[in-house]
């Protein structure tokens, strides 16, 4: 018996490359996917461990010159810090009348950190650091309280 066969390879091969195509195109998306979220969990694990730098300079502080030191005083402007290099009267903090200080670490994106100081307590501080970050059009924030005590 004869059939009629022509033009069957051309489906064939047409539904072979269609597939091939899709299946690239997944793999690809997927790819780029990945990529996002990991790039996103680097942003937010820098963003971490500035926040927790920031709750440490807090200790060392209280540490170093506990809290009649002047250094943590709670009081209108003067419970916003930062940390700095050279700071004039305290140890490792510096206060700042900027809510937000800037920091560019390895990664290129630009943390604003917040750091205030308010008492809940005769011997007692709460500390929060907050730090924001841009990630395409919406904005990230990860923060950080704890409280501190005059354990002098």
């Amino acid at each position: 018996m004869y059939t009629n066969d022509k033009g069957q390879t051309l489906i064939e091969v047409v539904l072979a490359v269609a597939i091939a195509v899709i299946v690239i195109y997944a793999l690809v998306s997927l790819a780029t996917i990945s990529m996002l979220y990991a790039q996103s969990a680097l942003r937010r694990s820098e963003a971490v461990k500035l926040a927790n730098a920031g709750m440490e300079a807090f200790r060392l502080e209280r540490d170093m010159g506990g809290f009649d030191s002047g250094c943590l005083v709670p009081s209108g402007l003067g419970n916003t810090y930062i940390i700095s290099d050279s700071p004039t009267t305290c140890a490792f903090l510096e206060m700042t009348s900027n809510p937000y200080e800037s920091i560019t670490p390895r990664t290129n994106v630009i943390y604003k950190r917040s750091m205030t100081v308010e008492d809940v307590g005769a011997d007692k501080k709460n500390v929060r650091v907050t730090v924001k970050w841009t990630e395409g059009t919406s904005e990230r924030k990860v923060s950080m309280s704890g409280v501190l005590t005059n354990w002098r």
